[in-house]
């Protein structure tokens, strides 16, 4: 139901925007919060902001310390790019390509098999932590958290657009200034 919400939120800031109303929507990628963290899986979507970074600047200080502090989470046996091949084979399965990213369709209601997928694979990459309680998604969520603070407060004087998607290349262009 969110999905159909944030659609309608969008739609009024369109037509407000377009009635001269500088207003502005922001759609910003997961985080872990106290609602989501009662939902398996959502954070899923959150880990392949690790791969943004390693992309965009990989030997900036920042990813530096965002890739320690992250694998210092996990157990010895498992890495990063174990969870960025799982999360990269989970988006490619035929059951996310088959359904859920027809983006024209969105928002969609989810399916049991969309939800089996996203379980085991939140499972998988919960197991290859330390401490269940202490979870890369609380790192990448104060990473997103802040970049979208950015993001809105740049936009908050003189909205450009009356919706902003707020994606991983964002998020990180953001976090390394």
């Amino acid at each position: 139901m969110q999905g159909f919400a944030k659609v309608e939120l969008e739609n009024i800031a369109k037509r407000a925007f377009k009635d001269g109303i500088k207003v502005c929507v922001f759609n910003a990628p997961e985080i872990l919060t106290n609602s989501s963290s009662i939902f398996l899986g959502v954070e899923v979507a959150l880990y392949p902001l690790l791969g943004a970074f390693k992309k965009e600047a990989p030997s900036h200080p920042v990813t530096k310390k965002l890739l320690d502090d992250c694998r210092a989470l996990l157990k010895p046996e498992h890495s990063l790019e174990e969870i960025l091949d799982i999360t990269d084979r989970y988006f490619r399965s035929d059951v996310i390509l088959g359904r859920w990213t027809k983006y024209d369709q969105w928002p969609q209601h989810n399916g049991p098999e969309q939800m089996e997928l996203m379980r085991t694979t939140s499972d998988k990459i919960i197991d290859m932590h330390k401490d269940e309680k202490h979870l890369l998604t609380a790192t990448l969520s104060e990473i997103v958290f802040k970049a979208c603070g950015k993001a809105m407060l740049h936009e908050a004087l003189k909205p450009r657009q009356p919706v902003w998607w707020v994606g991983h290349d964002l998020v990180t262009k953001l976090s390394l200034n």
